[in-house]
């Protein structure tokens, strides 16, 4: 199978995988972006859709986010919707259309940068045919807000790609500087970027020969240099000057903080193995024991992982190394170590991790008759026979959960019976059925998240609404007062 047509099978498949997407409607966060698009504040700037890359924009940052709580410097995010918004204003499909380019682009540049490091064709397409229907992907690319993830890859994986170029060529000095540009591009999508120079590194350690590993490394100097500007100004002198407050919705001791990052950790690689168990608003108990909820296996999975990994680089086994170090890395700033309220866990984090475990699948696959004596002639047509299966069971449990996301009823009411214990899947149901007009059911579930936790604000905020509607002002005044909106 040529090059070409292998590229072609990609782009077809993954824009099937999400065409059902297309006439989806705006979800949760997206009505507010996206409608805050039409604003007088944005207006003025749709002459300029570059205007999110510009000073001016951070002089104006408490204009576009909500400075009372943790928000992504993303303005590559804002440009990219901002550019949507000129060309579809508020239709959602145009959106959608969007965010399957993105992912289309990410799946071409995984199957370009595993060519360029491996240099087997078919490895990059096992691989990038894998990553290119994961389950888990699916929050990324139905939820517009948060096509910030994939955006932050495609920058990561462009990047990553023209350094790979440049370490291998030794001459073309423009593809360092692209390489760096793509990074800066990256940072300024979402903060996940900043292990790509720690990735850069576990590259040269894994695929250069030893003794050019101090000429190498010093090429990862500049992006280490970049990371620690952007880190500066972003956590520095930007929130310094807004007067960010810290988030800080549970307090946990050391302790607490360790097991809850590898509980995390192994949440996220059981989704990765088993991705059919969909939540779009998950929730994650803090254990304060070693021995209570199985924190002891979390940990002795966690680190049985890492002394593979490096058991394997030992051993010159690089791809499997390489694999879970990349997991391992990307999913570090979203691990836990700074507790992530109010989304602890989600779906959408797994987007540029899951690179390495498609990698080790897609070896997997392909070496899987090795495995069994099986003659080298019916090696590849066993590996495609597993590759068919596999994409096929992806296939199926991505499309039933686009359908999830055609409408917010559906969706939340599935969320809310799979995390019955938060509150604030019963309310954003009832917030659904409240903007439908259906005013008994709205109550309904506003009392339901408030029996989940009594003094949840949103969920009495949303009653008093109901009141109001219903002619009720006491019963208004009094959730009103609750929600602490008056005194």
């Amino acid at each position: 199978m040529t090059k070409k047509l292998q590229i072609i099978i990609l782009v077809v498949v993954s824009f099937l995988m999400y065409s059902n997407t297309l006439k989806n409607p705006f979800i949760w966060d997206d009505k507010g972006i996206i409608e805050d698009l039409s604003k007088p504040e944005y207006q003025k700037h749709l002459k300029n859709p570059f205007f999110f890359l510009t000073p001016s924009y951070w002089k104006e940052y408490t204009k576009f986010h909500d400075v009372d709580a943790y928000v992504p410097v993303s303005p590559i995010r804002m440009l990219s919707l901002n550019i949507d918004y000129k060309i579809w204003k508020l239709n959602p499909l145009g959106y959608h259309l969007t965010n399957i380019f993105i992912h289309i682009a990410n799946v071409i540049l995984v199957y370009l940068l595993i060519v360029s490091i491996f240099g087997s064709q078919k490895l990059a397409f096992f691989s990038s045919l894998i990553f290119s229907v994961h389950p888990m992907h699916t929050e990324s690319i139905n939820w517009i807000k948060n096509r910030i993830d994939m955006i932050a890859t495609f920058f990561m994986m462009l990047s990553f790609l023209f350094f790979v170029k440049f370490e291998k060529e030794k001459k073309n000095l423009w593809l360092y500087l692209v390489s760096i540009i793509s990074f800066f591009f990256a940072l300024l999508s979402k903060e996940i970027s900043v292990t790509l120079p720690a990735v850069l590194l576990f590259y040269i350690f894994c695929f250069v020969d030893r003794r050019e590993w101090n000429r190498k490394i010093i090429l990862t100097i500049p992006f280490w240099l970049v990371n620690g500007l952007y880190f500066y100004f972003t956590q520095v002198i930007l929130k310094k000057g807004l007067k960010l407050p810290l988030v800080t919705q549970l307090e946990l001791d050391l302790y607490s903080n360790i097991l809850l990052v590898f509980k995390t950790i192994v949440y996220y690689i059981k989704f990765l193995l088993f991705p059919f168990e969909f939540n779009l608003d998950r929730t994650v108990e803090v254990s304060r024991f070693i021995v209570e909820d199985y924190n002891w296996l979390w940990v002795v999975i966690v680190i049985g992982l890492i002394y593979f990994a490096i058991h394997f680089f030992k051993k010159g086994s690089n791809i499997l190394a390489f694999s879970i170090f990349w997991f391992f890395i990307t999913i570090s700033p979203v691990s836990n170590i700074i507790y992530l309220a109010p989304r602890p866990i989600a779906e959408q984090r797994l987007y540029l991790p899951s690179l390495g475990f498609c990698l080790l699948v897609g070896w997997a696959i392909l070496n899987f008759s090795n495995f069994f004596n099986i003659s080298n002639s019916l090696n590849l047509k066993f590996g495609y026979i597993l590759l068919v299966l596999v994409v096929g069971v992806y296939s199926i449990f991505v499309i039933r959960r686009n359908f999830d996301w055609s409408d917010e009823i559906l969706l939340w009411t599935k969320t809310a019976e799979k995390s019955k214990g938060n509150p604030r899947p019963w309310f954003n149901l009832g917030e659904a059925y409240f903007r439908k007009s259906e005013i008994e059911k709205a109550k309904l579930y506003f009392e339901k998240s408030l029996e989940v936790a009594p003094s949840y604000p949103p969920a009495h905020r949303g009653l008093a609404f109901v009141y109001f509607k219903t002619g009720e002002i006491e019963k208004a005044i009094r959730h009103f007062q609750m929600a602490g909106d008056i005194e």
